[in-house]
């Protein structure tokens, strides 16, 4: 490419530098747009003119015979056209405008393109301009394989299930689209990307995957229901509708719901146990217990890098005299803007707690949320209990019936921030009813307390800048027990305040 210079001291210009330097920037300008075919690269657009049309002035690129009948690619002005019939063509025009030489000779000075618009249909190149207008540059650069794409259907392409016909992504090799299918999963080697098919498909054994597999999506609508498994499971290794047969591979579970019916010879049992990557699954968990025997359940066991995961859980119990506990997530790790909603009810006369944890024994959680309730007798509930390092976590816990009982959003749990617990129904004693019991390294945290008798924050250490609709029982800014740093609105007391 020819760029024109000059240092100090005086140059002649001739003619030829005028014209390079015309000709070097028209190079880039119609190389670059001619290479999309005929199209407005800008204006011409169309507007009503009663019967007839308006067509405004723009720029068009086209092809066609130039200046000694050569033929080129060039961007052109279209001078705009009213009271027109569509449809209307354009084409390329040229004309040569002369003037005298100083040698007394008339010669071209300047080759003049144009946009030249017709109603009759040409032979070769042009544009046709209708009621919606002419192809233009966003559509003209696009084909079969270049495409552009908004953020609205980017995400709908993400979340689509069934990718297949996604030009660059990967093939689903095994599809569960029948029970067997579904049974042959089991311990499969040879499937590594699994796809479910939209239905609910019922099997009688747990579902264990194997090391090869790299990801299994569920379809919208998709549901895998695991029914009367048999064995009893241990708290280390309970029953699961799936789960991983060695742990630490790196199987994800996308978009995949699942549910366990359980058994009463079951004792210790869950949904997904041992997955190390899941995302907007759905766990759904609702027993019956009966019998003597210590029992309990989740949607989630063992499982860590959770996104947008959901447990429903609800159990009761008929008979027994040991403690059942039933949980959303247990000792599960690193969620992010996971849910669940837990409920446990008990018979008329136990003796026994029916505990309904939200998220039980879990860590690194953030935007995550617990609503836990009982409804009847001796009913236990913590929306977030034992869990360490919270962020933005909500948790709502309430209780009906008589007995004894707990409702507590966050019991035993340490270094959070921005956290709200929320309690609410009949409980049992001063502690028994608090939004945050035995909390420790607690920052700008939200309590809204709304059982009798029961403060805001009991037993709480290190906590600062946290607010309350009822008062502090025995909580304090530094360490336990130290009367220097009661809670309270002070900075001794960490800038914790009483708001309605």
């Amino acid at each position: 490419m020819k760029r024109q210079t000059q240092v100090l001291g005086v140059r002649n210009w001739y003619g030829d530098a005028f014209v390079s330097l015309q000709e070097e920037p028209l190079k880039v300008i119609d190389g670059f747009f001619s290479q999309f075919g005929a199209f407005v690269l800008s204006g011409c657009e169309v507007k009503a003119n009663g019967s007839k049309y308006d067509i405004a002035p723009g720029l068009v690129v086209l092809e066609g015979p130039g200046a000694d009948n050569a033929t080129v690619k060039v961007v052109v002005p279209f001078a705009g056209i009213t009271a027109t019939a569509l449809p209307v063509y354009l084409t390329l025009g040229c004309e040569t405008e002369t003037d005298v030489y100083n040698d007394g000779n008339v010669k071209p000075i300047a080759h003049i393109y144009k946009a030249v618009a017709t109603t009759v249909k040409p032979a070769g190149n042009y544009v046709q301009i209708t009621r919606d207008g002419g192809v233009r540059f966003i559509d003209a650069i696009q084909d079969a394989t270049h495409r552009l794409i908004t953020d609205n259907e980017r995400n709908k392409w993400n979340s689509k299930a069934d990718q297949t016909d996604v030009a660059g992504v990967f093939k689903y090799d095994y599809i569960v689209d029948s029970v067997a299918k579904l049974s042959a999963l089991a311990n499969n080697p040879n499937a590594h990307h699994v796809l479910i098919k939209s239905g609910t498909w019922t099997v009688n054994a747990p579902i264990g995957i194997h090391a090869n597999c790299n990801t299994i999506t569920g379809e919208p609508g998709s549901k895998i229901v695991v029914s009367n498994p048999t064995g009893a499971g241990t708290s280390l290794a309970p029953i699961a509708a799936l789960y991983m047969i060695e742990r630490g591979n790196n199987t994800k579970l996308i978009n995949v719901t699942a549910e366990i019916e359980s058994s009463s010879a079951q004792m210790y049992f869950t949904v997904f146990n041992g997955f190390g990557s899941l995302e907007r699954c759905v766990a759904i968990n609702n027993p019956s217990f009966n019998g003597n025997g210590t029992i309990k359940c989740s949607g989630y066991a063992n499982c860590s890098h959770l996104i947008d995961c959901e447990a429903l859980c609800r159990a009761k119990c008929t008979s027994g005299n040991l403690d059942k506990t039933v949980c959303g997530f247990d000792s599960c790790e690193n969620l992010t803007r996971c849910r669940t909603s837990v409920s446990g009810d008990s018979y008329s006369g136990a003796i026994s707690y029916m505990r309904a944890k939200g998220f039980y024994y879990c860590k690194f959680l953030t935007n995550c949320e617990a609503t836990v309730a009982n409804t009847q007798y001796n009913g236990h509930v913590a929306a977030f209990d034992h869990c360490d390092y919270l962020n933005s976590c909500k948790g709502t816990a309430s209780g009906a019936g008589t007995g004894y009982g707990a409702r507590l959003a966050f019991d035993y749990c340490e270094y959070m921030a921005n956290c709200q617990g929320e309690s609410s129904g009949n409980a049992n004693g001063t502690d028994s009813g608090v939004p945050f019991r035995n909390c420790n390294n607690i920052a700008q945290c939200r309590s809204i307390a709304n059982c009798t008798g029961a403060p805001g924050f009991y037993q709480c250490y290190y906590m600062t800048y946290c607010t309350s609709t009822k008062n502090f029982d025995l909580c304090f800014a530094g360490a336990k027990d130290n009367s220097t740093y009661a809670a309270a609105d002070t900075l001794n007391g960490g800038w914790n305040r009483i708001l309605a």
